[in-house]
């Protein structure tokens, strides 16, 4: 019986549980989505050599050969065995349209 009386606050308490979780999580969203976009506005466009691959939709293998065999002004910079390129040299470089690779 007395099971029965505590049902409907126990409703209550889970319906103002959902209702203030779903505000929490939503703000949260929004905080990572206002982030992500400073980010991108702010010209962080240093890419490793995996990222520049997938911005150029090559293989990391055909990207290391365009810098490393091929003379094609491909602006990057090596530092140990890791090298650093930027989105926008990338971009000017595929924008220059005096590509022509052959294997």
């Amino acid at each position: 019986m007395e099971n029965n009386k505590l049902m409907p606050l126990s409703i209550i308490i889970l319906a103002i549980s959902i209702v203030f979780g779903s505000i929490w999580i939503g703000n949260s969203l929004k905080e990572i989505e206002k982030q992500s976009i400073y980010a991108d506005s702010q010209g962080n466009d240093v890419l490793a050599l995996d990222e520049a691959a997938k911005y150029l939709k090559i293989s990391e293998g055909d990207l290391l050969y365009l810098i490393r065999e091929e003379n094609l002004g491909i602006k990057y910079v090596q530092m140990n065995d890791q090298y650093i390129f930027s989105k926008e040299a990338l971009h000017e470089w595929l924008q220059s349209g005096q590509i022509e690779v052959r294997r």
